[in-house]
């Protein structure tokens, strides 16, 4: 897993270091700017940072108490550069003189440059750094870097297409939480303690997922008996002999000399390809934009070697952070909720007015999500009790539909190709006929090479025939098909699904109080190709997750506390805290939690101040993950969906400053307390 790029912050601001070097436009060095002359620093996660200056025309010689002008005063100009700590690097946009006495600088990160810089491409498919052979497509890193210098740099998971499978995803994650564990252990940067509950957590995910393979291995056995389409048949026992062998992989897993970086080497598939139409802008916009929506990934910005680098929010590290209440170290909280951008049923479209109707079970063009006012008690009773039996029903019915959906392509296919057989086999017979008119006709009456033709007619047209009888069979094939793939659509619509009696699910009633929760928007990504319409609705559905919900954040004014808390033993917790972390805010009056990421601070340096936002969501980003995509069994969750489980039994036991004798929900003998960062 990587860490996003230098985005920490040390809650001891008071032992804060800084060293500011100011450079020319080319990078040259021409000196130092002292650390007092920093009047904030701010960062965000998933964004460009900022910093502001405010420095003196004079100083005070104290060997010779004369006042002397600041040796840098003049060289702060506009487009220059300053490099921080030797990992980021600023450009001056701003310089504002105040009574010829102060100058006061505002800079932005480096990657600002490429707001000023222009990309224009029209109709082509592109990759991020990947060369495709047969493929007519722009390599992106190779345009950027012939454009303006910079490169990009992407993990395999944005670079790559993986199995959108559910128990191949499931897969994925187990591996990527045991490369987790390799990674940081590696690093010594959490305790021996910690470590094992993580690894006995993965394999009790290890152990669910070869349960619920097995059950469907026993499903697909049973199918395998029973009448039906032969070729559906063959399906289900590739499928049957696909998810056999994933059993074994996750048994192989559980060997020491299990090789994790070649287990995920081996789900990795080609390059993702995605398209443009036209784009008309600068890079920066079209990077944060458009490339980020288009692979589903975070972006952050190498300034110091001009990369832009692209990943993916589960590749970053999941740590518990700091546990924050109005006792110990809040001095102001701001709350903030809002539901203006509400959606609980987006339609989806994507190139050329490409739909997902034939790829849903439902047969719709929207997919939904009620999630947020059914937690909230809004609904009915009633209405509640038969979505939750709805969305049972389709997730059953679902499998059988892909079978039959999936079949139908395969004699569509099949057609498509007789189809083209059929036209060759018509054309030839139409030009043999032309031959023996022309042979036919007396003085040219050849009567060997007619009787030769005349074969040759006969020959053809019964290829001819035999291409359209097959046609005509697979034509049959697909209507009946057809005819039960849509009898599974039926039973998957809201008015006509029914329940495992053949009852109706939802009453007109029901119906008409379900209109009441629908906040309806259009999603198009025009990057996504017919073939890739799979990788839309998986995007779309994480979209919907997190535009289902409202936007909730908290401003904190957070005070100085690392003098009041120690470490002990097995844990090196130092007081830094890195954007993305969790946070946990404990409200003892109502004796709750809100479970939250820290996604931007600003370090008012000249004051000691320092101000932190948490939020529900982990980036900027509006897809992005929010705190319930890592939380299962939280009493104040903001979603209830699968999660590291580690991170539950994390948050529950191991407070990083406050033990749970301090909250009243966790009030346990002093004897049972974890190892934690405690307060004195």
């Amino acid at each position: 897993m990587r860490k996003i790029i230098d985005r920490k912050i040390h809650l001891d601001s008071k032992n804060t270091e800084y060293e500011l070097i100011l450079k020319t436009i080319s990078g040259k060095p021409l000196g130092q700017i002292p650390q007092n002359a920093i009047t904030e620093i701010s960062k965000k996660i998933n964004s460009s940072h900022t910093i502001s200056l405010k420095v003196p025309k004079y100083y005070m010689d104290l060997l010779d108490f004369s006042q002397k002008t600041y040796p840098l005063y003049s060289a702060l100009k506009n487009e220059r550069q300053l490099e921080l700590n030797g990992k980021d690097i600023f450009i001056i946009k701003s310089v504002e003189i105040t009574n010829d006495d102060y100058i006061e600088v505002k800079a932005k990160s480096k990657e600002i440059r490429l707001k000023e810089i222009d990309i224009s491409l029209e109709d082509t498919s592109y990759t991020l750094i990947d060369k495709i052979d047969d493929k007519d497509n722009i390599v992106l890193s190779d345009y950027l870097y012939s454009e303006t210098g910079w490169k990009i740099q992407a993990t395999d998971f944005i670079r790559y297409e993986f199995p959108v499978e559910p128990y191949i995803n499931k897969y994925k994650k187990i591996l990527i939480s045991m490369k987790n564990i390799k990674d940081i252990q590696d690093k010594n940067k959490i305790s021996l303690d910690e470590i094992m509950k993580r690894k006995e957590l993965i394999e009790k995910d290890k152990k669910e997922l070869s349960e619920a393979i097995g059950k469907d291995i026993e499903k697909k056995t049973k199918q395998l008996r029973e009448d039906g389409f032969e070729l559906i048949k063959e399906r289900i026992a590739e499928k049957k002999k696909e998810i056999e062998g994933l059993i074994k992989k996750i048994e192989e897993s559980n060997s020491p000399s299990f090789d994790i970086d070649k287990a995920l080497e081996e789900l990795k598939g080609t390059p993702k390809i995605r398209h443009i139409e036209s784009v008309n802008k600068k890079w920066l916009d079209f990077l944060e934009k458009d490339v980020c929506s288009s692979f589903d990934c975070c972006i952050d910005y190498d300034t110091i070697n001009k990369i832009v680098i692209l990943y993916d929010e589960i590749e970053l590290e999941n740590h518990i952070g700091l546990y924050l209440s109005k006792d110990n170290y809040i001095k102001s909280l701001e709350k903030e909720y809002n539901t203006d951008k509400l959606v609980t049923r987006m339609v989806i479209e994507g190139n050329e007015n490409m739909d997902i109707i034939s790829a849903t079970c439902t047969g719709e063009k929207y997919i939904e999500n009620f999630s947020y006012f059914m937690e909230i008690n809004e609904m009915s009773l009633d209405l509640k009790n038969a979505l939750t039996k709805y969305y049972k029903m389709v997730e059953k019915r679902e499998p059988t539909w892909k079978l039959y959906a999936d079949e139908i392509v395969n004699r569509e296919n099949q057609k498509n190709i007789l189809g083209k057989d059929f036209i060759h086999a018509e054309k030839t017979l139409y030009m043999l006929n032309d031959k023996l008119e022309i042979y036919n006709v007396p003085p040219k009456e050849d009567k060997e090479l007619i009787g030769k033709l005349a074969k040759e007619i006969t020959k053809q047209r019964d290829e001819r025939d035999r291409i359209k009888s097959a046609i005509e069979k697979l034509e049959e094939d697909i209507r009946n098909l057809t005819k039960s793939r849509d009898n599974i659509v039926e039973l998957c619509k809201k008015p006509t699904a029914t329940d495992d009696d053949g009852k109706l699910i939802f009453t007109t009633a029901l119906l008409d109080e379900l209109k009441e929760y629908i906040y309806t928007e259009t999603y198009k990504n025009d990057s996504f190709l017919t073939e890739y319409v799979e990788d839309l609705i998986v995007l779309s559905k994480k979209k919907l997750l997190d535009k289902s919900y409202p936007t909730r954040k908290w401003n904190i004014d957070v005070a100085n506390f690392l003098d009041r808390i120690k470490t002990p033993y097995g844990v090196s917790w130092n007081g830094d805290l890195s954007l993305g972390d969790l946070v946990v805010l404990y409200d003892r009056e109502t004796d709750s939690e809100e479970f939250t990421f820290l996604n931007e601070y600003k370090h008012m340096v000249r004051d000691n101040k320092l101000k932190i936002t948490l939020s529900n969501k982990k980036t900027e980003k509006e897809d992005g993950l929010t705190i319930s995509d890592y939380l299962t069994n939280a009493k104040n969750a903001l979603r209830d969906i699968d999660s590291n489980r580690y991170l539950n039994v994390l948050l529950k036991y191991n407070r990083m400053n406050v033990p749970k004798e301090f909250i009243s929900k966790y009030n346990l003998p002093k004897k049972k307390r974890p190892d934690g960062t405690v307060i004195n």
